[in-house]
């Protein structure tokens, strides 16, 4: 017997416990193994050069069937694999098992064997053509550089690349890039094939493979350069593939319905929206630079922000808006169809600038600083833990009338610099404004919610729900609009908010809410469990300067005049001290239309 097939035959009684003369003994039963030939006949015997040189595989392959090998399944994998008359497609499976079995279990075999890399049994198994081989092979490649990308469709369908190790250098390496590009290459070939023996794991690689590519870009030579050998920059090149790429992505998705959930697929479509819609931006951003400027660092700058700029963009309704025979609802539907496509989300301004905003308001609404304190530090909370999204948890305004809630919650969002609507409550004894009116009927509309996001294009717009006290379910049928409330205010449901004259889900679920309320006694205690009650007390008499100099500019805003033309004189304010802000602004334009002292310039 050579010295390696002993080495081989000890190192496989070693790992079974076994008598070694015991296992000589049944290994010489077995007629594919020739013990007594030389080492280099035996290397001859094992494919794929002695399976790329790992003594660990070959003891598993070589073991008979009937020896108490403790693999069995990976002996009969690496079977499948090194038999030609197998399917490309089972071969390529056992690749990638093998591959997982290395990368699992290399470290705990004997220090004495030879092994091999993962990298080798994963790029055999892209040879043989498996995308699950080419996106493992592209992660062990990022592993090498300490890096990993992660992609979670909930909360960010953008790719995320990090770091395993702190000294780590944000880099993607070409051989990564062209990695995923196979991936690309794999999906048209399976989807001129109907995806033929594709299963999820597949489909899953091979989105991964294409938003990957598309975004994570490597770092490419200088403008100087590219210019001599007539390249285009890498996001150009991307775009071009994006282009010719897109009908086979929609393929992919669609083949994948029958194994996902339809939430699952309108975040898979969200994400290719916001992709396609993103790439032409870098690319205007790319060409737009001037001769001469840093616009190489400009576009190593778009590229790496690509990840985490294109997810601030909502696919407000995901699935299809049913047609109407009507045509004046076949206009307004039409219209509706923005809505379909990325809508780009108010992010929150930089932390310092939020800070400055809370003084703000301390310096406007001195009476009301604890509802300034809950809300801001919401806002700060979020900023500080890097949330980019402009978003706040829904909020109750509980006072007298006329004590400025209203006022306060347009105010903030003036800072916020996000649109705003006031959708007063009272009275309010049906869910038609909420839910919307079905088509046919007199005043059909959409919901305000959405009608207002479709007019501003903005996902996550600050709504004033005024007086929610004062609504309740009327006689009718019309619904309980209070009801309708748990539903808007419950992010998991106002996801898949159901309008009824769109006769379509929308996602409702980024909406800013601050509600209003004189009492706590007629509001649910489902739609409490949802709120976040605040006091918002009336001011005092010491508050009558800051709170007359906000009237006046408020009625500055609505006149269309500068800060500064609006003037009281001293026996003016002092007739306002002690009166709430509605009472005041009403004193007030009584007295600017009754005086003859009044002064407006």
């Amino acid at each position: 017997m050579s010295r390696a097939s002993a080495r081989l035959l000890v190192v496989l009684a070693w790992r079974k416990h076994m008598s070694f003369r015991v296992f000589v003994d049944r290994v010489h039963q077995a007629p594919e193994l020739d013990v007594e030939r030389d080492d280099s006949s035996l290397i001859d015997q094992i494919p794929f050069n002695g399976f790329f040189g790992d003594d660990f595989l070959t003891l598993i392959y070589l073991s008979p069937p009937d020896a108490p090998i403790f693999h069995d399944a990976m002996r009969e994998t690496l079977h499948v694999l090194v038999d030609e008359k197998e399917s490309n497609h089972r071969r390529a499976q056992a690749a990638v098992e093998v591959g997982r079995f290395v990368k699992h279990n290399a470290p705990a075999a004997p220090a004495q064997l030879g092994r091999s890399e993962s990298l080798a049994w994963f790029e055999l198994a892209q040879q043989l053509g498996s995308i699950v081989g080419v996106w493992e092979l592209a992660n062990e490649m990022l592993k090498q550089c300490d890096l990993k990308v992660s992609i979670d469709l909930n909360t960010n369908p953008l790719p995320e690349l990090r770091a395993r190790k702190d000294n780590a250098r944000f880099r993607i390496d070409v051989r990564v890039a062209q990695a995923w590009y196979e991936g690309i290459r794999l999906t048209l070939t399976a989807s001129q094939n109907n995806f033929e023996h594709w299963d999820l794991q597949a489909h899953q690689c091979a989105v991964s493979c294409i938003v990957n590519y598309l975004l994570l870009l490597p770092d490419e030579p200088p403008k100087s350069i590219r210019k001599y050998n007539g390249d285009e920059p890498l996001i150009v090149k991307r775009f071009k593939t994006l282009q010719w790429f897109a009908p086979f992505w929609d393929r992919l998705i669609e083949s994948m319905s029958n194994d996902i959930s339809d939430e699952v697929k309108q975040l898979l479509i969200e994400q290719k929206y916001i992709v396609s819609s993103y790439i032409p931006q870098l690319v205007k951003q790319c060409t737009e630079t001037q001769p001469g400027s840093s616009d190489d660092r400009n576009v190593s700058q778009a590229n790496h922000q690509a990840q985490t700029n294109a997810v601030d963009q909502l696919v407000v309704i995901k699935g299809q808006i049913p047609a109407s025979s009507d045509r004046d609802d076949l206009l307004v539907l039409k219209q509706y169809a923005s809505l379909q496509k990325p809508v780009r989300f108010k992010t929150f301004p930089v932390l310092e600038e939020l800070l400055r905003m809370r003084e703000q308001l301390f310096s406007e609404f001195p009476w009301a600083q604890d509802a300034i304190r809950v809300v801001m530090n919401d806002l700060i909370a979020r900023r500080r833990h890097g949330v980019t999204r402009l978003g706040m948890a829904p909020v109750l305004l509980v006072g007298k009338p006329g004590t400025g809630k209203t006022r306060f919650a347009q105010r903030l969002s003036e800072l916020l610099e996000t649109p705003s609507s006031v959708i007063n409550l009272a009275g309010m004894c049906d869910t038609k404004v909420l839910k919307g009116v079905t088509r046919g009927w007199a005043g059909q509309r959409p919901s305000k919610i959405v009608e207002f996001i479709h007019q501003t294009q903005v996902p996550n717009p600050l709504f004033v729900l005024d007086e929610i006290d004062k609504a309740h379910a009327g006689y009718s049928n019309g619904g309980d609009p209070q009801e309708a409330l748990l539903d808007l205010l419950e992010p998991g449901n106002a996801k898949r908010y159901h309008d009824i004259y769109l006769m379509a889900e929308c996602d409702l679920s980024h909406c800013i809410y601050i509600t209003t309320a004189n009492s706590l006694e007629t509001i649910s205690e489902p739609l409490m469990s949802r709120l976040r009650p605040v006091h918002f007390p009336p001011p005092g008499e010491d508050h009558a300067p800051v709170l007359i100099s906000g009237v006046v500019r408020n009625l500055e805003k609505m006149w269309n005049l500068p800060e500064g033309a609006v003037t009281l004189t001293d026996e003016q304010r002092a007739k306002l001290v002690g009166l709430s802000p509605r009472e005041m602004r009403a004193a007030i334009l009584d007295l600017l239309g009754n005086e003859q002292t009044h002064k407006v310039h």
